[in-house]
């Protein structure tokens, strides 16, 4: 069911959107909205993902096992393909839409955040005090990267204009300062929302809650 699922809601929607990059007539062949896939912004996805999720749950003794060097090398070829796939098609065809490449229900995408999911599950990664650290502003950084990739938007034909090392370094500075701005931005954030008195509200709420099920 899960690979129908993964067919019928991600493989399908983004060839869909490949083709509408072509040819103009094909509103409403799209198994998300009738515009398309809209990039994997919607609650089909997030359904999707759950699902997905649940999957690995069900198998997670076998996935325990998986050898992470071949999880490793399966991400790195994702990546390689839909990188140069991608600089191809909005290289040799005006009508691209870069988004198609990026969208979160691209299978290849998907495939990668499963890929992620299974490398940090298997490793033993003890309590480090500063992946924990930096791993506090991931919500800060969903939310702020877009406007802050806005701001390297005109540098993108350069860095494609650049041989492929210095591209894939120019790619890593840019997720590097990307993540550094919006730590400085989640620094004051997560002070204000720890001193926040609706948080400590919500907790005190939840444990009173909480508290009602132990006898259960």
């Amino acid at each position: 069911m899960t690979v129908i699922l993964f067919v019928v809601f991600s493989v399908i929607p983004s060839i869909t959107d490949v083709l509408m990059n072509h040819f103009e007539y094909l509103d409403g062949l799209s198994t998300i909205t009738r515009q398309g896939s809209l990039y994997g912004y919607t609650i089909v996805n997030f359904v999707l993902m759950y699902v997905i999720g649940s999957c690995i749950a069900i198998y997670e003794n076998e996935i325990s096992q998986i050898i992470l060097w071949k999880v490793f090398l399966v991400l790195i070829l994702d990546v390689g393909v839909i990188t140069i796939c991608g600089l191809y098609c909005a290289k040799e065809y005006s009508s691209f839409r870069e988004g198609v490449q990026w969208a979160y229900c691209n299978p290849f995408i998907v495939m990668e955040a499963i890929g992620v999911f299974i490398i940090f599950h298997n490793l033993k990664i003890r309590n480090i005090f500063l992946i924990n650290k930096l791993s506090d502003a991931s919500y800060t950084v969903y939310l702020l990267h877009p406007f802050i990739l806005k701001v390297f938007r005109n540098e993108y034909k350069f860095v494609l204009s650049l041989s492929p090392i210095l591209m894939l370094i120019s790619i890593i500075g840019i997720l590097l300062i990307t993540y550094l701005v919006c730590y400085l931005f989640h620094i004051p954030w997560s002070y204000y929302i720890r001193k926040s008195r609706l948080l400590k509200k919500i907790d005190y709420t939840f444990e009173l809650n909480k508290s009602d099920f132990t006898g259960l």
